[in-house]
């Protein structure tokens, strides 16, 4: 349906008609293919909402896995700088802050390739946000990574996930997580998988 609809637009900027929130269409979008398609017809990607609130912040919120993945693959590889990635809206939460209030695990393993764990104007980091939340594994992660950063004497991502952006995506997206639980029966014990390693 986008696809007959952006062939049958007047010009680029319809796909910027905003709704009585300030939404474009790339805020709104549901899956990764949505965004391609809006992207392939011109469609700028990074626009703000009113609150200052990019489509990457609202895929993080709703959990949107696919779409943070897509948003990520062309933002720093089309040259987008890292600061506007991690730009917060008008009260400073960056897309991280987001995923992480709302316990989006996958988004929030994608957005930390990228993304730092910095405070917003309030003075709360992404991993508060994810504990007063009550997502006690989302703040572990987070926390995990930095403490992985801090270790490595901030060593770029591939080193502190092991792995490039597009093998941690499409292992995340496949399994819904870098990691596994499993059960062994031989221990009688639980043990993570790494799925990416």
């Amino acid at each position: 349906c986008v696809e007959l609809l952006c062939q049958w637009m007047q010009g680029v900027d319809d796909l910027y008609v905003a709704n009585k929130k300030g939404h474009h269409a790339a805020h709104l979008a549901g899956s990764a293919p949505v965004l391609q398609t809006l992207y392939e017809n011109g469609a700028d990607l990074w626009v703000n909402d009113p609150k200052e609130r990019s489509p990457l912040f609202f895929a993080s919120f709703h959990g949107r896995a696919d779409c943070v993945a897509f948003l990520l693959e062309i933002g720093p590889g089309a040259g987008r700088k890292l600061d506007s990635l991690q730009a917060g809206d008008f009260q400073g939460d960056s897309p991280l802050h987001a995923a992480c209030l709302c316990g989006r695990l996958q988004c929030v393993g994608l957005l930390l390739y990228f993304l730092r764990n910095i405070p917003n104007k309030r003075g709360l980091s992404p991993q508060q946000l994810a504990e007063t939340a009550g997502h006690a594994q989302v703040a572990a992660y987070v926390g995990e990574i930095e403490r992985q950063r801090a270790a490595m004497g901030d060593a770029p991502s591939d080193q502190v996930f092991g792995t490039s952006f597009a093998s941690l995506s499409a292992i995340m997206l496949y399994y819904g997580s870098r990691w596994t639980k499993l059960y062994d029966g031989d221990q009688d014990c639980c043990y993570f998988y790494d799925n990416v390693t």
